[in-house]
């Protein structure tokens, strides 16, 4: 198996216009490389580039209305990386623009556009050092290994920030040095439409990054307009910890605590009044997400009360049900030639602010820590 490079570390600082466009010349060959590959794979499956300019315009309508800031800093992100609007939307809102663009996709194809991810969270009282850990497998695009950087925010007017992302989003897996941190998986619900187009989930994940108290980062998912279904995972290492599993559709908020000191996720509803309610359409699409979560519950509680970061490689290394496991390999899986991978897996230590990123686990290679 061949190695791979970890992702650049970028830091930048000032107001919005200022970091965005300093990221934007720092990741400009990522950025680009991202955006044509994405063109070409929607393309390839009939979506036009019409549809994607014209969801991308009530994109950013809704979040100049709603989030006049984080606009300004994406504007700023194109414009340093010379390429349009649109093409940074498509990386921070592909969920949205694809769901807007109402592309007429199988199953299989639809899954393969959207990422999967297992996600876990130990509490303090669980882990040897006392310190909450939280962390997941982020599976996507094999090729966005060499498409994601760690971005490092220093800010005058908030908590500085570090999130592992692709090249030109805000902010996907990561944590704040107020020591809130967030991961997410993708969720998908029967009847999602653009009938009230919301922001983007890099957007929604900045604004808890950004959050200076645990209740704000918390009232930022509540409080954003949302056009597709996500899990966030939002945990707090200071004060004992907290984390609360937030399951949320474009119209609702569905939550979970942490069970015996731990909280996993993968790809299907688990709220007992979330699975009353909706038609989960992750679970029909890939029933590989009931033993993922399974699996890596099993594996941290098997270290009892002495849960280290050893411990979540290793239940994130758990390839049962390969290439399909917790960790995917990019081995093509349904007849329509979908190909998704472990991107990376991404550890957390919010108290001791590193982050620790293993890119593309299936290959040989070791974790690179990163300290905000």
């Amino acid at each position: 198996m061949s190695s791979v490079t970890p992702p650049p570390q970028i830091e930048v600082e000032g107001p919005a216009e200022v970091r965005g466009e300093a990221y934007g010349r720092a990741a400009d060959a990522q950025i680009k490389c991202g955006v044509e590959r994405y063109q070409t794979f929607l393309a390839a499956k009939g979506c036009t580039w019409d549809a994607v300019v014209k969801a991308g315009s009530l994109l950013a309508e809704t979040l100049e209305q709603t989030c006049p800031e984080q606009h300004r800093e994406l504007i700023a992100v194109a414009r340093g990386a010379g390429v349009d609007l649109t093409d940074v939307l498509l990386i921070n809102g592909r969920s949205e623009i694809l769901n807007a663009a109402g592309m007429n996709l199988e199953a299989e194809d639809r899954k393969a556009l959207d990422d999967g991810c297992t996600a876990a969270v130990a509490m303090p009282e669980r882990t040897a050092e006392g310190r909450l850990i939280h962390g997941q497998n982020w599976d996507w695009r094999p090729e966005c290994e060499e498409t994601t950087v760690v971005l490092v925010v220093r800010r005058e007017d908030g908590p500085d920030l570090m999130t592992y992302v692709e090249a030109g989003g805000l902010a996907r897996a990561g944590f704040n040095d107020a020591g809130i941190a967030i991961t997410g998986n993708n969720l998908q619900i029967a009847g999602e439409s653009w009938a009230k187009p919301g922001i983007p989930l890099s957007v929604i994940r900045r604004l808890v990054l950004e959050a200076e108290t645990y209740p704000a980062a918390l009232q930022a998912v509540a409080s954003s307009p949302r056009t597709v279904s996500n899990n966030m995972i939002i945990s707090y290492a200071g004060d004992g910890g907290e984390a609360f599993d937030l399951e949320t559709t474009p119209e609702e908020i569905f939550w979970l605590v942490p069970d015996n000191g731990l909280l996993v996720h993968a790809n299907h509803f688990l709220s007992p009044a979330a699975q009353a309610k909706v038609v989960d359409k992750g679970l029909l699409n890939g029933m590989d997400t009931l033993y993922r979560d399974r699996r890596v519950r099993t594996r941290l509680d098997r270290a009892g009360d002495q849960i280290t970061q050893a411990d979540f490689e290793e239940a994130f290394s758990d390839a049962f049900g390969h290439p399909a496991g917790v960790l995917r390999s990019p081995v093509s899986r349904n007849r329509s030639q979908s190909i998704s991978a472990t991107v990376a897996t991404i550890l957390m230590d919010a108290s001791a602010r590193t982050m620790r990123v293993r890119q593309s686990p299936y290959k040989e290679g070791e974790y690179a820590t990163y300290t905000l």
